[in-house]
């Protein structure tokens, strides 16, 4: 197949100059052109002639700044002052509360727009309206031409040294998307989000800090009866726990020494005071507020998480509820969730750092309560809308409830700001497109932990090969609708075994553990976030990121 016009990558990391080769037909034959480029480490520099990726960490690489007189920057190609899309919304705050400026994150930023047939006049730029739009991996960007227009209209590319991305443009659809391919640096392929979630923070779980329950509430097993029956004194202590646990350090570390650029942050309904009032929680948008500021200094990017639901969507206590019915789903408490999502993508949705919202996690389906007429009161009619459904009746509830969630939040997020679909450990389970009414893009939150389960404790060299991993993101999604199909995430792993499988007490085998989940992620997901940063007990270090590093298990650069 022959293409009519030639297209050419523009951008700061070649001056604004034409980039010397064009734009290649992809393999598919079908149109659309792409070309792959790296993410180099140091500045941009008007000597530059390079065509791979040249940024430098918190810079200015328009044409404006490199005023070097190209045909380019005479134009108007490059970008403002600011190199990142302009959102309203009120004005974000520095990092708080420690009194100092946080360390700055080596991640490096790009702009570029595409040129047809070596004609200025002739430019790609974003089209929604934006201007600068950061163009995240895996998220297509709606993309416009129009004769003597682009000023100021560029795609940003963000990556570390050694970052390989492969951008492709589709001329007929007019539509530009990017893919992380692999770091060259070290050898492995690699993924676009390299995560922790922050858990036990905002949503307190008894199995991560037994003694801090055991001191104020030894019967308690989740965070709503340690409120209750802890009084006054868990309600001192939790704030000091939470003051504590989670400081701007932490994410310094994360963006250093960890290697990390995204953390998952999984916080309760009560977040905000206006749900909290009249429950014994203690709202937490305080810190969620000083985690966006933190992230926001360093160069860190957070997925919010819906953890814990009015009336709980899987009765653990991890939603800050055990024990309980499932009745998440159930007329008021339907409302209160969607008012909960809503108000959270208000208040967090415009923030830099956001990077998608989850909108519930670990779902689980109502299950019999007693061997009464309540099981199957619970169970088959857990709503009136549910009357009548076959047994995946639940799921398509539950997904009906993602697409009113997602018309209700995508007014306040930017279009490429990804909705985050939990599996509920099985990616197969939204496969027949119940998802198509929730507004994309979409991400699949699969979960996998080798420890769980009752059966044979096997091998440590059977778990490491991660083979249910393997087979859940091999499945392949269909379009959603007019977006593309839904990307998957590996929201929650570990390196914890049942002490019991052979080999366990051998050395090694942790950090090829490690490495191999975190590849699976790379060949079929966007990113991986591992449970947890840390824990607020000791001997647990399967669970613990950072004392994985420290100790050797994990290696950042893998």
């Amino acid at each position: 197949m022959e293409l009519r016009d030639s297209y050419h990558l523009v951008g700061s990391f070649c001056d604004w100059s034409l980039s010397p080769e064009p734009m290649a037909l992809t393999p598919a034959a079908d149109g659309t052109v792409h070309q792959i480029f790296v993410v180099r480490d140091g500045s941009c520099s008007s000597n530059s002639s390079s065509s791979c990726l040249v940024a430098a960490e918190a810079e200015d690489c328009s044409a404006e700044a490199l005023e070097n007189g190209t045909e380019a920057a005479k134009e108007g190609v490059g970008a403002a002052e600011s190199p990142t899309r302009v959102v309203a919304g009120p004005a974000e705050s520095p990092a708080r509360s420690l009194g100092r400026s946080p360390k700055k994150r080596k991640l490096r930023r790009e702009e570029f727009q595409i040129v047809i047939s070596k004609s200025w006049v002739r430019r790609v730029y974003p089209g929604d309206g934006h201007g600068r739009v950061m163009l995240r991996p895996d998220i297509p960007s709606v993309a416009a031409s129009e004769a003597g227009k682009g000023h100021d209209c560029n795609w940003i590319i963000e990556g570390f040294p050694g970052d390989i991305f492969r951008i492709t443009f589709d001329p007929s659809s007019m539509i530009v998307s990017s893919a992380f391919v692999e770091n060259r640096l070290n050898g492995t392929q690699s993924v676009r989000w390299r995560g922790v979630n922050l858990g036990c923070w905002l949503v307190l779980e008894k199995w991560m800090a037994p003694e801090f329950f055991a001191v104020l509430a030894p019967a308690a097993e989740d965070e709503l009866a340690l409120m209750t029956q802890g009084g006054s004194k868990a309600r001192t202590a939790v704030k000091e726990f939470r003051d504590s646990f989670i400081r701007l350090e932490d994410f310094e570390w994360l963006a250093s020494t960890g290697g990390i650029n995204a953390v998952r942050l999984p916080v309760g309904f009560w977040c905000l005071e206006e749900h909290a009032r009249g429950t014994p929680f203690l709202p937490t948008c305080e810190y969620v507020d000083l985690a966006f500021d933190w992230a926001e200094a360093i160069g860190l990017q957070i997925l919010l998480e819906l953890h814990g639901a009015v009336g709980s969507q899987n009765a653990e206590h991890h939603t800050g509820c055990s024990g309980c019915r499932v009745a998440w789903l159930e007329g008021s408490n339907r409302r209160q969730n969607l008012q909960v999502l809503e108000a959270w993508a208000i208040r967090w949705g415009h923030r830099k750092a956001f990077l998608g919202l989850g909108l519930g996690n670990e779902v689980a389906k109502p299950k019999p309560i007693s061997s009464s007429w309540k099981s199957d009161f619970v169970g088959t009619l857990l709503c009136k809308r549910c009357r009548g459904i076959q047994p995946r009746g639940y799921w398509e509830e539950v997904a009906d409830f993602y697409a009113q969630a997602g018309r209700l939040v995508r007014p306040h997020l930017r279009p490429d700001t990804p909705l985050v679909i939990d599996t509920c450990w099985d990616t197969s389970r939204f496969l027949q497109g119940c998802l198509a009414k929730v507004p994309g893009p979409l991400w699949l939150d699969y979960h996998h932990y080798e420890c769980m389960g009752s059966g044979d404790p096997g091998t440590v060299e059977e778990h490491i090969k991660a083979v249910n991993l393997c087979n859940q993101l091999l499945l392949e999604f269909p379009a959603n609708g007019q977006q593309p199909p839904p990307s998957f995430v590996l929201g929650e792993f570990s390196l914890a075994l049942k002490p019991q499988s052979q080999g366990y007490d051998a050395d090694g085998w942790q950090s090829r553990f490690f490495r191999n989940q975190t590849q699976l992620a790379a060949q079929r997901a966007v990113g991986w976030f591992f449970w947890s940063y840390k824990m607020a007990r000791a001997g647990w270090s399967h669970w613990s990121y950072r004392e994985s590093v420290e100790l050797g298990w994990i290696s950042p650069a893998s």
